[in-house]
């Protein structure tokens, strides 16, 4: 970091930094989609969340939570001591996360169509949890979110999408739609229908080879949602 400057920027004052373009490519929206994928496959028990945490959010300087909670449900820990409920605390994670993946998926819903409701983007720069930050040596201006892992599952998640959306609105707006079933956010413009998720689309690649190791669910929802961002890139024909 080398500098700090206010700007106006999305309706609100935001806070400049200098920063490497070591994160220039699209980790906040790898961790948001690998969030969805994850939860939608059940991967998220307390070591496939923490990892989540560690290995997605690190980027982002988030520290892994001693729990987690989400809107109208408890909180559920992620470190417990040796005589806790296991099965209970694990029954309550189950439920943070599905109310979380809920949550995210009906926001991201509303940014599908011509008129699309960007309403938790801009509360997310009014609150802070993107900020605007300038890249070393480029001097290009990019967004990256600000993760409080004290905050709401849902909240750090869309934090992820709201950062990503505010550096590609054209691609959001152009390509991006949320499975009507599922709802697997994606960004496949060549879909036959406005479903392009793994179960009803064609974005997604082939399954791994019988000769290949079997990844971990973790693993396999990351592995997912990097080649849904490196589709990205690919021209279309």
């Amino acid at each position: 970091m080398l500098q700090r400057s206010s700007c106006q920027s999305f309706g609100h004052d935001v806070t400049r930094f200098y920063i490497s373009r070591d994160l220039l490519p699209r980790e906040a929206l790898v961790a948001g989609l690998a969030f969805v994928e994850g939860a939608l496959a059940g991967s998220f028990d307390r070591d496939g969340l923490c990892a989540w945490f560690d290995e997605l959010l690190r980027t982002f300087d988030a520290e892994t939570p001693a729990s987690v909670r989400e809107t109208d449900t408890e909180s559920a820990p992620l470190r417990l001591p040796p005589r806790r409920d296991h099965h209970a605390a694990e029954g309550m994670l189950a439920q943070v996360v599905e109310a979380a993946r809920a949550k995210v998926v009906n926001t991201l819903r509303g940014l599908q169509g011509v008129a699309p409701c960007e309403d938790f983007v801009a509360e997310a720069v009014g609150a802070g949890r993107v900020q605007q930050r300038e890249t070393w040596p480029e001097g290009r201006m990019t967004w990256v979110p600000v993760i409080d892992s004290r905050q709401s599952l849902s909240t750090v998640v869309l934090s992820l999408f709201a950062a990503d959306y505010l550096n590609h609105i054209e691609q959001y707006a152009r390509d991006f739609r949320v499975c009507p079933d599922c709802g697997r956010p994606s960004f496949d413009r060549q879909a036959p229908a406005v479903c392009a998720c793994q179960t009803h689309g064609t974005l997604w690649a082939a399954p791994a080879r019988a000769t290949d190791a079997l990844p971990s669910p973790l693993e396999a929802a990351i592995r997912e949602a990097k080649r849904a961002v490196k589709a990205l890139a690919k021209p279309v024909a």
